[in-house]
């Protein structure tokens, strides 16, 4: 007979192993998968080296507390400073940047085990949870690369647990509420999840907030130490910077595609008065929110082709493996019949924490469905999955076929089904995804750049194309320019449709050379001296051309070339 003590024993070992693959999946050929560093991640990358040997950003701001500036659109600052270890450890690299997203994503996998374990008091259940997050291909496309959600939403699970366990000891309220408000720090789609999540969860359950009143106490001064910053500066660019850029009402779009639908009924012979009371501001606010809230629960975000954005979603894959169809469903169905049980609190934070994840995205314009902004979500679809497939498995267990239980046969073809759905996958992420889709990830910044800067000597002046966006910070990551030497730099600032451009620094000129008067031929009939250009494929004369860099698939990312002077 197995003793409690052996029981614990499989279950820690179990957990280990769970962790272990967890760790594997996220930091295997993590400098290569993705195949390059956006330009989000470089600048998270190095704005944390800047802090680290100066104390001050890359716009010689010091230790910013409300946002980074960045490029312009004030990235929030928790991720920034969770990054330095990674940064210090492996300096500006791939290692260096994503090292910590990715041990969040390990340690997302452990606060998923005692999560569901808070929930359901089943140690096998909390267990499976875990194992699905740690296979999971939505959770993995975020936790290898150096998104900002990917922290948050270990912060929300972690404060989701604290909540849980307030019921017992009354400091944990005061904790929960804390690692809530750095999240609300850490991305921005939590300033909208966090109050929302919170009061729901007052609703369904007052005497967790009011029975705990030193909780209470010290949770509302940390409420106020992180509120009132933000309440101050409500106004100002550091804390509406990001959302007024994508904002559903700041769309140049919106008000013509309300004229556009008003003049459509007016031409059907729909009087004035009419079709401005069917088609306005408000009604076409709430028609764009509900469908971009509901692009988030279709079978086609979720199963079949995920979301549109190929840095957040393996492209032909859907934000889950098809393998978690029915334990899925079941999950929910289950869960659902419960919701009624006064007493079955699981079910309601669970669903609640779902049914909010896609709010906050469903306010914004592009790239809806999105797979960053709802992974708030996380990971209460990996425990609703663990649920279903735990009860399903336990319904098999008493039902038998010529005295034989099916519960074994069953278990053995559906992990074979998962071996194949997650195999092919991986084949996919690992060997198509890097060639094929390159490009998206701003590839070939990287090797241009240090050709560039083993050559800088040579040259009066080097003109880098924009044409792909944000090339200075790729040039002062790769070239890992000295902070303190840039921030002193003589540069030239540029603001374009509320964005934060860098023309020039030192001898480094970043034009457009698409631009009228600014091609490659003109900036160097007007320029004196030896000139070097690096621009996308056709900017560069045929005779000036010195070098190539090309993309994994044998296209051309950029050209390399100098001026006729040089000869």
């Amino acid at each position: 007979m197995r003793t409690k003590s052996n029981k614990n024993n499989i279950y820690y070992f179990c957990l280990i192993f769970i962790l272990i693959l967890a760790a594997f999946l996220r930091f295997y050929k993590i400098s290569q998968v993705p195949p390059s560093l956006n330009w989000d991640e470089v600048a998270i990358g190095y704005n944390a080296y800047s802090i680290l040997k100066t104390g001050q950003d890359e716009w010689g701001r010091r230790f910013p507390l409300l946002g980074f500036e960045s490029f312009g659109e004030y990235k929030l600052p928790v991720f920034i400073y969770a990054t330095i270890p990674g940064v210090w450890l492996f300096g500006l690299s791939e290692l260096g940047v994503r090292f910590m997203p990715a041990l969040f994503g390990v340690l997302g996998v452990l606060m998923t085990f005692f999560l569901a374990k808070e929930l359901f008091k089943n140690e096998k259940l909390a267990l499976l949870a875990a194992f699905i997050l740690a296979v999971d291909i939505w959770h993995l496309q975020i936790t290898r690369a150096a998104f900002e959600a990917g922290l948050a939403q270990l912060l929300i699970c972690l404060s989701i647990l604290l909540l849980l366990k307030s019921k017992k000891k009354w400091f944990f309220l005061p904790l929960s509420l804390l690692f809530a408000c750095l999240s609300a720090y850490t991305y921005n789609s939590s300033r909208i999840f966090i109050p929302l999540f919170f009061a729901v969860v007052f609703l369904l359950n007052r005497k967790l907030f009011l029975g705990n009143k030193k909780g209470m106490l010290l949770g509302a001064i940390v409420i106020l130490l992180f509120i009132i910053p933000l309440i101050l500066n409500f106004n100002k660019p550091t804390v509406k910077g990001r959302y007024q850029l994508i904002s559903i009402q700041d769309d140049p779009g919106f008000v013509l595609r309300i004229n556009d639908a008003r003049g459509k009924l007016m031409s059907l012979g729909w009087p004035t008065i009419l079709a401005r009371f069917i088609h306005n501001k408000v009604s076409h606010y709430i028609v764009s929110f509900a469908g971009n809230y509901f692009s988030h629960f279709t079978p086609n975000f979720l199963f079949i082709h995920g979301a549109e954005h190929t840095q957040q979603s393996l492209p032909g894959f859907g934000q889950f493996l098809y393998v978690w169809v029915l334990p899925m469903g079941w999950g929910f169905y289950v869960l659902a019949k419960r919701w009624q049980q006064r007493d079955y609190f699981p079910s309601k934070i669970l669903l609640a924490q779902i049914l909010l994840s896609p709010i906050a995205t469903s306010t914004t314009i592009n790239a809806n469905p999105h797979a960053l902004r709802t992974f708030c979500a996380f990971p209460a679809w990996q425990i609703i999955i663990a649920f279903g497939l735990f009860g399903i498995s336990q319904k098999l267990k008493n039902i038998k076929l010529r005295k034989v239980n099916i519960l074994y046969p069953i278990s053995i073809i559906f992990f074979i089904m998962f071996l194949l759905n997650f195999g092919y996958y991986l084949r996919r992420y690992y060997v198509v995804y890097p060639r094929n889709y390159s490009s998206d990830w701003q590839y070939g910044y990287k090797q241009t750049v240090n050709f560039v800067w083993q050559n800088k000597d040579q040259y009066d002046k080097i003109f880098f194309t924009r044409h792909y966006g944000e090339p200075y910070i790729f040039f002062l990551f790769y070239s890992q320019y000295p902070p303190s030497e840039y921030q002193m730099a003589n540069k030239k600032r540029a603001e374009r449709y509320n964005w934060v451009w860098v023309d020039q620094f030192d001898k480094f000129y970043f034009p457009d050379f698409s631009d009228p008067g600014d091609s490659v031929l003109d900036i160097a009939e007007r320029e004196k001296g030896n000139l070097l250009f690096v621009g996308s494929p056709g900017d560069i004369p045929k005779e000036w051309m010195i070098e190539k860099v090309y993309l994994p698939n044998g296209k051309v990312a950029f050209e390399v070339g100098r001026n006729k002077l040089y000869y």
